[in-house]
């Protein structure tokens, strides 16, 4: 890669090429050119603005340009400036023939030096607008991939796609790219499922017909054995001419292009250069008015002994960014970075920046809440769950995943017994009470561990154009609690009754929908509520609709005790419903559990004497109503995200591990920097952050195995 003196004064270079074999200028890159391939524009025209899929793309480029614009903001990248990173077109063998890449030229090695401001021109140039930037761990590749995207959506060009920012740690290459890039712009941008705007599979057309430019940041955050695998499936997808820009640390992407024997065959590769002394400078002098003086003898020693652990880990970007952070108060002295004999390798000197960097973000805002060594421990916490995942995605949904499977089964089933024990013992005393808690318990518990964690929902109210699903939603809806009324041995009439009610409660599954305000970005807390409302929702229509249906039946049967086919009859129905609901909520096996429980248990209940506390035959319906219905509710509840998050959060509080409101103490920690977001979940500030808190030494024990 190219070199620049240490004391060059930084005045904004425009990329070179340097011909290593014949000198020629037929490869030279200035303002916007490469080599004969002048700039122009690539993309699909748009001449009808009231064309469905390109008022998707307006959208997509409003609710991104909002959404990372909003992420700079927070990470104070521009406050004043973004610290200024270089690039080169790397040297590596990792490329593609350059002939291949540019479109025409010889064989000579290009090689470029340019910022951010830059990365637009050179890929805008391309013929493929295909760029791969590599980078050692804290070399700023995802801060860079932000900036480009902002940078792109700022200067917009007529027709061309819209650049989406997305972590490659959620993918596998076994799922389809375009299948993979389909379902994350349908998480992060969920209005783009809103087809009365956008058409039918407006988000599958956007990514197969070329509307969009997937910036895949992180590619060494899925395993190492995949590298490969993901490689040969981006370059199958956008060999074709889509654009494209991926990051990935340098080693993992060599590594794996020295393995598999292929690199992207149309992508030009840059590689990210350490922090030059000038960059580093000015960067920390922008901190404030004392900060000049305060880093003067600093940065003289590095420029006398450029070699020394502190200007080696300086040298990163990161490094830089946090030393700003942790000695920005006037109370603090970076000098103290220069006892050797405290930081005799880099390594120490890295360690005390993230080390202190949490202590900073906690110290220098203590009108929070907060107390240091009580966050740090749920930090760490944290960091530990997410090691255990493999993942650098902190989603509230998966921090289920961070209790062990038998302990979320006693939970689960623990806590349902004992509410379904309730409604046992209004119906048939204590033999009810035990029947009801012990079969609840065990299937929900059962169910817990063999099915899936369920994932959250984009949905919102919405009543206009729902007339046909709601009809058609009803008369199932009447029917099969016709039926069941009539097997519980109701009269016809009453049996209508639990029809209308049980058809109007399933049909208004109809009136939710995708949110429409493509401003909505998804982000955890826009997440969370969305699936909070869902969730309740579910519970209280599912629990009035079984609520309703028992109540009528205890109170207006002629006489409980049915007989044998009355009772299995009963049992059958509710199995089948039972059934089917938890096969969709958690799968076919826990389907299976929660049939089978459910069945026996109100087959049982069905044929026996009635012996419980009350009496009167309307109070006991009333009542064992809405014993039930709390029942049914909390079960549906529970069988969302939003039920599962709130069970094993409170065990984890309980237990000290997370803090009672943890939602709040994660947008605290986002706010402090110590957290980034990443759409709808968050991540630790940089990969290295989160080893270091989860180094087994300093971490805290965690509830996995």
């Amino acid at each position: 890669m190219g070199q620049r003196s240490s004391d060059d004064d930084g005045d904004r270079g425009r990329p070179e090429v340097r011909n290593e074999f014949a000198g020629t200028a037929d490869n030279v890159i200035q303002a916007g050119t490469i080599g004969a391939v002048h700039l122009h524009v690539h993309g699909r025209a748009r001449e009808d603005d009231t064309d469905p899929l390109a008022l998707a793309a307006k959208a997509l480029a409003e609710a991104v340009r909002h959404q990372w614009t909003e992420e700079a903001g927070w990470r104070s990248l521009r406050r004043p400036e973004p610290l200024r990173v270089r690039w080169s077109v790397t040297d590596r063998e990792v490329s593609a023939d350059l002939a291949t890449v540019l479109g025409e030229g010889d064989n000579s090695v290009l090689r470029t030096q340019g910022d951010w401001r830059d990365l637009v021109e050179v890929f805008r140039a391309l013929p493929a607008r295909q760029l791969v930037i590599l980078g050692e761990p804290g070399a700023g590749k995802t801060v860079l991939a932000l900036l480009f995207v902002l940078a792109l959506l700022d200067n917009p060009v007529a027709g061309e796609p819209v650049p989406v920012l997305l972590s490659a740690s959620s993918w596998n290459p076994d799922e389809h790219v375009h299948s993979w890039l389909v379902r994350r712009l349908l998480d992060e941008y969920p209005a783009l499922g809103d087809e009365s705007t956008y058409g039918p599979g407006a988000a599958t057309r956007l990514v197969t017909e070329g509307w969009i430019v997937p910036v895949i940041d992180g590619l060494d955050e899925i395993p190492v054995a995949l590298h490969v695998a993901a490689i040969d499936a981006v370059d199958r997808v956008v060999s074709g001419g889509h654009p494209l820009v991926l990051t990935c640390r340098t080693d993992e992407y060599a590594a794996a292009v020295e393995r598999g024997g292929l690199a992207l065959s149309r992508a030009l590769v840059l590689e990210i250069e350490p922090v030059g002394l000038v960059e580093a400078r000015r960067f920390l002098c922008s901190a404030g008015p004392s900060a000049p003086r305060r880093w003067r003898p600093v940065l003289a020693a590095i420029r006398a002994e450029p070699d020394v652990p502190l200007a080696r880990a300086l040298a990163s970007p990161l490094m830089v960014a946090l030393a700003r952070k942790v000695y920005t108060p006037t109370a603090t002295d970076p000098r103290e970075l220069l006892d050797t004999a405290r930081f005799a390798s880099q390594a120490a000197v890295e360690r005390h920046l993230l080390d202190s960097f949490v202590t900073a973000a906690y110290s220098q805002q203590p009108e929070r809440r907060y107390r240091l060594e009580q966050a740090r421990e749920w930090l760490r916490f944290l960091a530990c769950h997410l090691n255990g995942l493999d993942t650098r995605d902190l989603a509230w949904w998966e921090l289920a995943k961070a209790v062990r499977p038998r302990t979320q089964g006693l939970l689960a089933g623990l806590s349902s017994g004992l509410i379904a024990a309730a409604a046992g013992f209004v119906a048939d005393g204590w033999i009810g009470a035990v029947a009801y808690g012990v079969g609840a318990g065990v299937a929900v518990g059962v169910g817990h561990v063999l099915g899936h964690t369920p994932r959250p929902s984009h949905a919102e109210l919405r009543f206009r154009g729902t007339a046909k699903r709601f009809v058609a939603r009803f008369m199932v809806g009447f029917a099969v609690h016709f039926v069941l009324g009539c097997a519980f041995g109701l009269d016809y009439a009453i049996a209508s009754v639990t029809g209308l009610v049980g058809g109007c409660t399933l049909a208004s599954h109809a009136w939710w929908s995708v949110p429409t305000d493509a401003t909505k970005v998804s982000s955890p807390a826009i997440t969370l509520r969305h699936e909070r409302r869902a969730a309740v929702t579910f519970g209280v229509v599912l629990g009035v609709d079984f609520g309703f249906l028992a109540g009528l039946v205890y109170a207006f049967t002629p006489d409980l005790e049915l007989d044998t086919i009355q009772a299995v009859l009963a049992g059958l129905g509710t199995a089948t419903g039972i059934g089917i609901l938890a096969n969709l909520q958690y799968g076919r096996m826990a389907g299976v559990v929660y049939g089978v429980a459910a069945g026996v248990v109100s087959g049982l209940t069905a044929a026996s004497a009635y012996g419980g506390p009350i009496t009167n035959k309307v109070a006991l319906g009333l009542a064992y109503g809405v014993a039930f219905a709390s029942t049914v509710g909390y079960l549906a509840v529970l069988s969302r995200a939003w039920g599962v998050f709130q069970l094993h959060r409170s065990w984890l509080a309980l237990r000290n591990r997370l803090p009672w409101r943890l939602t709040g103490f994660l947008v605290d920690a986002h706010r402090r920097g110590v957290l980034r977001q990443a759409g709808g979940v968050y991540q630790f500030r940089h990969a290295r952050l989160q080893e270091r808190l989860a180094e087994p030494e300093d971490a805290a024990p965690t509830e996995r195995r």
